[in-house]
């Protein structure tokens, strides 16, 4: 409250590679700085019209109605801002291969292509040789029902799950696999 519309992150720059040192010779100084991205922010909401004749005669309780289905388009509304802010980000996409050949682009994926252990595996190792940060040691992936349908039908998945303890800490969350933590929502 009272500080503006706008939010600022900031991150320290990665560093490149030191130098090799020699006796008595100071090294270059390296530049060291911040990056930082400002968004402003945007306010979200709903309402719904209740009269009070509808209130009063209703059978149902129509104010907790309402209130359930106002909660549920705002959850809903989160949802896709949170995957729109994360997908603009995106300069990096990979898409499941069928029979080990990966389409080049989104119009190039067809029913053969389905997200499997072996594609997670694939995308763990792409996130680490980019240095992609984890949250609590472990990626996140956010999938659709229709993905997490494929991904629960593979083999690796219900050996891996048969002895592996699958401890759910986020509503949707359906588990782990090769380091990345799933949550399914539509």
């Amino acid at each position: 409250a009272h500080h503006g519309k706008t939010v600022e992150w900031r991150k320290w720059n990665t560093l490149p590679a030191p130098d090799k040192l020699e006796e008595g010779v100071i090294p270059n100084g390296k530049k060291f700085g911040q990056s930082a991205i400002d968004v402003t922010i945007a306010q979200y909401g709903e309402y719904v019209t209740v009269s009070d004749v509808l209130e009063l005669h209703a059978v149902d309780d129509v104010i907790l109605g309402a209130t359930e289905e106002v909660g549920a388009a705002m959850g809903k509304e989160a949802d896709l801002l949170t995957r729109d802010a994360l997908l603009a980000g995106s300069t990096v996409v990979q898409y499941a291969s069928a029979g080990g050949t990966a389409p080049s682009g989104i119009s190039g994926v067809g029913k053969t292509h389905l997200f499997t252990p072996d594609e997670v595996a694939r995308a763990v190792t792409t996130l680490k040789k980019g240095n992609a940060p984890t949250i609590d040691g472990k990626y996140v992936a956010v999938i659709h029902p229709s993905v997490a349908f494929d991904l629960r039908n593979s083999e690796e998945w219900k050996e891996f799950h048969k002895y592996g303890a699958v401890e759910p800490i986020f509503k949707g969350d359906i588990g782990d696999l090769h380091g990345v933590r799933f949550i399914e929502t539509n």
